[in-house]
């Protein structure tokens, strides 16, 4: 999946792989972009197809903010100021859907 086709054949050793940095690249920006999008909905879906009270919404927003954040520090090659507002518009996406939830 790495390994170019045209280095296939490049050495006889088969101790010796070669990689292409940019699939390696392709894919990481793939599991980020992934793992955002899972980090965005999981919060969702827990508050539509559960019960929850208030404060454990709370907490759940609170927890997916936290995971957003270190993804972002961890993941991508953002400075502090743009963590923050990346967690602020996460945060202020998942509280308006909190706040637009209809309570049965």
């Amino acid at each position: 999946m790495f390994t170019p086709t045209a280095q296939l054949h490049q050495t006889q050793d088969a101790e010796v792989a070669f990689y292409s940095t940019s699939r390696i690249a392709t894919f990481a920006r793939l599991m980020v972009v992934f793992f955002a999008v899972l980090i965005l909905f999981i919060p969702v879906i827990l508050f539509l197809l559960t019960s929850m009270s208030r404060g454990c919404m709370a907490v759940v927003v609170l927890a997916f903010c936290f995971i957003f954040s270190v993804m972002m520090g961890l993941l991508t090659p953002a400075a502090d100021k743009e963590i923050f507002v990346g967690v602020a518009t996460y945060c202020a996406v998942l509280v308006t859907f909190l706040g637009n939830l209809q309570r049965t």
